[in-house]
């Protein structure tokens, strides 16, 4: 269930209510807590557990979800997020005098229009966004416009008109001295167990990645019936098609290829950035949304493989900062690992280059982990943007004191898969779908944060325990070929005819707004070195997916231009 509501100060609340979006997977055990029937409306057992244990029975909650509490009796107004932030959840509040309010939403866009805000632009937030590619701390593109951080929840006082955060969850790596035989049992045990409560209305995305297909041979392997499932293909030549098809064939599933243009992966655009209220953090959100289209008329939910590679070391970068671990306890053993370290001394090569050519430059950092290559490479954006803090919360990570570098690595990519989630979120119920994250399971994050590094990446492989548990259905040797998971051709689309859209795009007038913070004649140079550079030379990718950040900014701006200002 999907709410917006706005709640003035001089009329408190008379009734007690509970709003929750997303689903529990303990609610057996809550309705225990509380000591009343399973038969009971969930939202009513929620209820009864906030007035027996107070908010320390969030801690007990288990699921993908957001939640708001209504607290007639103490005139408070209490709102919780999941521990990943799965399910968004947005508030706003308003502190002039004689119209004080508080409203809270699962999307940006609903608390825009209720309010009717013209509010500024958030500059630490539109830094992080062009530093890296998302927002990653509680800011929002609109200055006021707070996203509930993953793991806390806020208690709103009515009477005070006073606000507590509180944080209930935060990653904790605790390695347990397991062996790899008894990883790959309870992982098997725990994952088959999270999938197995999506049964009725329930479809899949399929990829060529591990990610999807676990989920698929899981759901096929329990639910001994054909499962819908789907793949986005592109109108050039595709790298994963043949990959899907063998898994296809062989498990004889019920399978569609929706085939994405370039024209109408653009006719998407603006919906999605409308849907979200900022644009999108990858390009594969706008493929997504056009693949969900195709499959509500006849699926109420979908379960894809988002959160895997975070916790589950599915990252290559990931892989080069456990080898620069071992190598620094003992430099020889990189003859160990001389089938690896090639590729993985070129990516920290380039890497250092990066980082010593660009270090006292003020230029966004834009990170981008693909599946064959790390690459971190500062470019600049001309954003006349002042914050000294361009990393924002995330400077907390990188000089976390108890962290180890390869922890850090992980930390961050897991904050930012948070952004990932909420998006699917949000355009798969735009299309009156449900959203459903198998690996976001809170047994299976547990056990992920309690592996040992050494049985990740065992044998120098990337997420082995799931590799061991897809070879009960799939060959070793076809699971270890390279995939690029969903790879979404912008530069090739920007290499083709499609470039001359591209250069139109900029001759358009843009919003004054955009204008003020951007150099168009900059952003037009980028377009001229863009036609001119080689698709196969080092940065050509990095480069074509920052031109289309900017066409989403500039989207964005265009949809939002009238609930902003400087």
């Amino acid at each position: 269930m999907s709410f917006v509501k706005k709640i003035s100060l001089q009329v408190p609340i008379s009734t007690s209510a509970v709003f929750l979006n997303g689903f529990l997977s303990n609610e057996r055990e809550l309705c225990h807590l509380a000591g009343l029937a399973n038969s009971v409306l969930i939202e009513e057992t929620l209820l009864y557990c906030y007035y027996k244990y107070g908010t320390d029975f969030i801690k007990k909650l288990k699921g993908n979800y957001s939640l708001a509490i209504l607290d007639s009796k103490n005139q408070k107004i209490i709102l919780v997020r999941d521990k990943l932030g799965t399910v968004p959840l947005y508030y706003y509040i308003n502190n002039e005098i004689n119209n004080q309010y508080i409203t809270f939403s699962q999307d940006i866009p609903s608390i825009v229009r209720e309010n009717g805000l013209c509010t500024s632009i958030d500059l630490l937030a539109l830094t992080q966004y062009l530093t890296m590619h998302s927002i990653n701390c509680e800011h929002t593109l609109f200055s006021g416009v707070k996203r509930l951080l993953p793991g806390h929840y806020l208690s709103f006082d009515l009477r005070l008109a006073k606000v507590q955060l509180t944080q209930f969850w935060d990653i904790n790596f605790s390695p347990q001295p397991w062996r790899v035989g008894e990883v790959v049992e309870q992982f098997s045990t725990h994952f088959q167990r999270s999938v197995s409560g999506h049964q009725e209305g329930a479809a899949a995305t399929l990829s060529s990645g591990r990610d999807s297909a676990s989920i698929v041979l899981t759901m096929k392997h329990i639910f001994k019936q054909d499962i819908p499932t789907f793949s986005a293909i592109f109108d050039i030549k595709n790298y994963e098609k043949e990959h899907i098809a063998y898994i296809v064939r062989k498990h004889k599933l019920r399978h569609k290829f929706k085939e994405i243009t370039y024209y109408e992966y653009l006719s998407h655009m603006h919906m999605v950035v409308k849907i979200l209220g900022g644009p999108p953090i990858d390009s594969c959100e706008v493929c997504s949304f056009i693949t969900g289209r195709c499959q509500s008329n006849f699926i109420n939910k979908i379960l894809t493989g988002n959160f895997a590679d975070e916790f589950w070391g599915g990252f290559g970068s990931y892989r080069f900062f456990y080898l620069l671990q071992i190598l620094k306890q003992d430099p020889l053993k990189i003859f160990s690992f001389r089938h690896l370290m090639s590729k993985q001394l070129f990516r920290f090569l380039y890497l250092a280059y990066a980082k010593c050519k660009y270090q006292d430059k003020n230029l966004g950092l834009y990170i981008k982990f693909s599946p064959q290559r790390l690459k971190i490479l500062r470019m600049p954006y001309d954003a006349q943007v002042t914050e000294k803090e361009i990393w924002g919360n995330f400077n907390q990570i990188i000089n976390h004191p108890t962290l180890s570098p390869l922890d850090k690595v992980f930390y961050a990519f897991i904050k930012r898969a948070e952004v990932f989630g909420t998006h699917d979120f949000l355009l798969a119920q735009a299309n009156n779908i449900r959203a459903i994250f198998p690996y976001a399971d809170d047994d299976l994050i547990d056990l992920a944060l309690k592996v040992p590094r050494e049985i990740l990446f065992h044998q120098g492989n990337i997420k082995y325990p799931q590799l061991q548990y897809l070879a009960q259905w799939m060959p070793i040797s076809y699971l270890r070929l390279p995939k690029r998971g969903f790879p979404i051709p912008i530069f090739d689309w920007f290499k083709s005819d499609q470039f001359k859209y591209l250069e139109y795009f900029w001759q358009q007038p843009a919003t004054p707004l955009f204008r003020e913070l951007f150099d168009i004649d900059y952003i037009k140079r980028l377009v001229f070195i863009l036609k001119q550079m080689r698709f196969d030379f080092l940065g050509s990718f990095e480069l074509a997916t920052k031109m289309h950040t900017l066409q989403m900014l500039k989207i964005f701006f265009q949809e939002f231009e009238s609930h902003l200002r400087l």
